[in-house]
């Protein structure tokens, strides 16, 4: 998906990244980890409501990375429960074909990957805002917990 890439270019432009010393080897942190972004984008994609006629807005800001996506969370699923939640495909065909064309490793497990590697690399985690009529990833530029990182 061309677009896809040109989105992935246009945000490691800016996109600067820490190098930690873990021991004998060196660790580099992005400012926003690609697979987290990647992965926000590509559930805005799969589970965006497609009677909806919006777009999905991607924002970078400095301090944030907003993605941004028409319709609320489907079924019973809450920004509170999401990350405990049976994984739900709203559009299930988009997501086997996103699976099988390669851009995510198996489908339904990316917001886990999302928290998992915020985590792994000291960040703080996805905030996930949902109203009704849309649902908002947003990522946080912080300062990298290096003592964290070394102790992961």
């Amino acid at each position: 998906m061309p677009a896809l890439r040109r989105l992935e270019e246009l945000i490691e432009l800016r996109n600067s990244r820490v190098t930690v010393p873990v021991g004998m080897a060196r660790v580099e942190i992005a400012e926003f980890p690609p697979e987290v972004y990647r992965e926000a984008v590509l559930n805005a994609l799969c589970h965006r409501d497609l009677s909806r006629v919006e777009p999905i807005y991607v924002y970078h800001h400095p301090d944030r990375l907003t993605v941004s996506s028409p319709g609320g969370l489907p079924g019973d699923i809450t920004p509170e429960n999401i990350i405990r939640h049976r994984a739900y495909h709203r559009n299930p065909t988009l997501a086997l074909l996103v699976e099988r064309l390669g851009y995510v490793e198996r489908a339904g497990i990316g917001v886990d990957t999302m928290f998992r590697v915020c985590l792994e690399q000291g960040k703080e985690p996805p905030e996930i805002r949902a109203t009704a009529d849309s649902v908002e990833v947003i990522l946080r530029n912080g300062k990298v917990a290096t003592s964290f990182v070394r102790f992961v």
